[in-house]
């Protein structure tokens, strides 16, 4: 009896353990971590894309009435990603808080830069433990002298909590969701990716004549 039952448990650990140490192989970490996904809709963009000499003020974003105080936090996010991205010459944040296009040709201030960027956060879902995040905003970037916009650009992201582990033994429970602050960050450097201008075709460069080429025949006559 005890025989059989000593191989019963031989024959268990050599179906559990090939599976477990496969597990263990992949950090925790990674097999439970969130699970996010971001989405960007491109709705208007000019056709050549070059800022570096361009100098952007950047107007707080608005935010929904149920989550007050978010607007400044998602401006900070895009606001560093956009410095770190030297996409512009000069960006600079503006305290005032605009509603319509309209306004933008009358700030004073608008005088010193080339564009004027506008965020709205469309949808904020904060979550935290076993609740998802999710995060949407909608850029507007126009010329500062004309109002005339030249990208219209919305972004979204969602993160899930990950997924439980179960190694018979142990379960190792999945991650909370990320912040909505991280998301931010995330669409910040999605907006970067699709405002940075396409890298240049390298030039082909011109065939080289042998010195060893044969000479055209001259012309007898």
């Amino acid at each position: 009896m005890h025989r059989l039952h000593f191989r019963w448990n031989l024959l268990l650990l050599a179906v559990i353990l090939p599976v477990q140490t496969g597990c263990l192989a992949t950090p925790m970490s990674m097999l439970t971590q969130p699970r996010t996904t971001m989405e960007t809709q491109v709705f208007l963009k000019p056709p050549f894309i070059g800022h570096e000499r361009s100098r952007l003020l950047i107007y707080p974003f608005t935010h929904p009435m149920y989550a007050p105080r978010t607007g400044s936090i998602v401006t900070r996010e895009f606001y560093q990603e956009l410095m770190r991205s030297g996409l512009f010459r000069q960006i600079a944040l503006s305290n005032q808080l605009q509603h319509d296009p309209g306004d933008l040709l009358v700030a004073t201030e608008l005088t010193d830069y080339d564009l004027a960027l506008r965020g709205k956060i469309v949808h904020l879902l904060a979550g935290s433990g076993n609740t998802p995040s999710q995060l949407t905003v909608e850029i507007q970037i126009m010329t500062a002298s004309t109002g005339f916009l030249v990208w219209f650009v919305r972004l979204d992201a969602t993160s899930e909590t990950g997924a439980d582990v179960d190694l018979v033994w142990h379960t190792y429970e999945g991650q909370g969701a990320q912040s909505y602050q991280v998301l931010a960050r995330a669409l910040a450097q999605q907006l970067v990716k699709a405002m940075t201008p396409p890298p240049e075709p390298p030039t082909q460069p011109l065939p080289v004549k042998s010195p060893l080429s044969p000479r055209p025949p001259e012309n007898e006559n």
